[in-house]
């Protein structure tokens, strides 16, 4: 199976070609879609982001107000690198974990994964 990382700052058209892609057979894998799977399956993850930045980055329901973390982490890279070390080694795991599961299925498709830190996490 063939396998492209499509990388780029935010607001590049990383979505914009990956929806492409897709319409024409390839399998889309997302680092944004592994990220909310870890916060959201992990709960330890969750507790270290309320530890590491406050209850303030908690929606009424509990659940982790994203565009709010996000604001702290682009606004300081103290802040970021923060983040980083909390949800990255788990979002790996679980991007790893799709890309085999992607291929033992469909050894023959394109598989694209979406993420925007591709060259940072080494992959």
């Amino acid at each position: 199976m063939p396998i492209i990382g499509l990388t780029g700052v935010p607001g590049a058209g990383k979505s914009l070609v990956a929806k492409y892609l897709e319409e024409r057979g390839a399998i889309i894998l997302s680092g944004d879609e592994a990220g909310r799977e870890v916060v959201g399956k992990v709960p330890i993850i969750l507790k270290r982001l309320v530890h590491a930045f406050g209850e303030s980055i908690l929606n009424k329901d509990g659940s982790l107000d994203r565009r709010l973390v996000g604001q702290i982490a682009f606004s300081d890279p103290e802040a970021r690198g923060k983040l980083n070390r909390i949800i990255h080694p788990h979002l790996l795991k679980t991007l790893k974990t799709w890309i085999k599961q992607r291929r033992a299925r469909s050894p023959k498709k394109l598989l694209v994964v979406d993420a925007a830190l591709i060259f940072e996490w080494g992959i």
